[in-house]
C-alpha cells in the first residue's frame, strides 16, 4: 500500500512539472520552433516593399507566433496562414507577446482586408482581442508602425511565392 501512495505522489508530481512546462509555467514563455521563412512583398502605390516573413502554418505555430520575443528585427514580420476563410469576429490576442505589433488580415488573394494597433500584454488573463472585423485567410504581423512608414493601406496587397 505504501509504494503505490509513493507511485501516486511522484505521479502527480511529474504531471505537475509537465503541466507548467507546457504551460509555460516558472516563467518560462513557449518558444516557437524554426519556422519556414520566405520572402512576402506588400504591394503599395509606391512600389513594392519586400520583407522577410517566418510562416505560421499549423495551429500550434499559430498559437505560439511571437510571444516571448524581446524584438522583431527591421524588415522582418510572421505571416500567419489558414486553409479556410476565418470569420470576421475573430481575431489576434498579445498574450505573452513582448513588442507592439501591427498586424494586417489578409484575404485569400493576399489583399489587405484592415489593419490593426497591437499592444504587448504580460498579462495570463483579460488580454483584449484584435478582431478583424472582416473575413480573412491569412494575417502579417510586423513591427508597429511598419504599415503606416511604408505607405500601405487598406486595398494593397501582399504577394508571396510557393
Amino acid at each position: 500500500m505504501m509504494r503505490l501512495r509513493r507511485r501516486a505522489k511522484v505521479a502527480g508530481a511529474l504531471l505537475a512539472a509537465w503541466s507548467l512546462a507546457a504551460c509555460g509555467g516558472g516563467g518560462s514563455l513557449p518558444s516557437q520552433p524554426q519556422l519556414e521563412t520566405i520572402t512576402l512583398s506588400v504591394m503599395t502605390t509606391a512600389g513594392p516593399v519586400p520583407l522577410q516573413v517566418e510562416v505560421a502554418h499549423t495551429p500550434a505555430q499559430r498559437r505560439i507566433g511571437l510571444m516571448g520575443r524581446d524584438t522583431l528585427a527591421d524588415g522582418t514580420g510572421m505571416l500567419f496562414l489558414y486553409q479556410a476563410e476565418r470569420p470576421a469576429d475573430t481575431g489576434f490576442w498579445m498574450q505573452n507577446t513582448l513588442i507592439p505589433l501591427d498586424i494586417a488580415y489578409l484575404g485569400e488573394d493576399g489583399t489587405i482586408r484592415a489593419i490593426r494597433r497591437m499592444a504587448p500584454c504580460l498579462a495570463t488573463t483579460d488580454c483584449p482581442t484584435y478582431r478583424a472585423g472582416v473575413p480573412y485567410s491569412a494575417a502579417l504581423e510586423v513591427n508597429q508602425g511598419w504599415f503606416a512608414d511604408h505607405g500601405a493601406a487598406v486595398g494593397d496587397r501582399a504577394v508571396w511565392e510557393w
